[in-house]
């Protein structure tokens, strides 16, 4: 997209589109962010940026505005602490407290202790070479997806 973001804290984002910056922070959902304390930021391989946050859920910035994902939408928690995109372009988000939420494009689908996690608290993400999501929980170990569901590591 031809910009730069960067987390400030508190207080929102600022992208820098190499000639200034645009500062984004929450504004009741009328043109900027679904809150202003920023966990984590992911740009996806079409070139979205993911933008998570700590009680305000998902923004997802296209380059011309914002979309939108909480609860209401489908996602299982408010509290957003990791995002990675899987190979076959899932985006994962990890929770603070109820497991983690997939993204496939239309819908979202979630997995917790009850579908085989080891740990609600999701702490951190990442894909490996072969595929496969890793997800580093808050005191249950790590979580492996592959297409045969999870391994777990303590």
């Amino acid at each position: 997209m031809g910009i730069t973001i960067s987390a400030t804290g508190r207080v929102g984002i600022s992208a820098w589109d190499g000639i200034g910056f645009t500062h984004y922070e929450f504004d009741g959902f009328k043109s900027g962010l679904s809150g202003n304390t920023i966990t984590c930021l992911l740009e996806s391989r079409d070139g979205r940026i993911w933008i998570g946050t700590w009680g305000g859920s998902v923004s997802v910035w296209d380059g011309n505005g914002f979309t939108h994902y909480g609860q209401a939408e489908g996602l299982s928690f408010d509290i957003i602490r990791t995002m990675v995109e899987g190979r076959d372009g899932k985006i994962w988000i990890g929770t603070g407290g109820n497991g983690v939420s997939v993204w496939d494009g239309k819908d979202f689908f979630h997995y917790t202790e009850a579908e085989g996690l080891n740990n609600n608290v999701i702490s951190s993400s990442l894909v490996d070479s072969g595929g496969k999501v890793w997800l580093g929980t808050w005191g249950g170990g790590i979580n492996i997806w592959s297409a045969e569901g999870f391994t777990h590591y303590s």
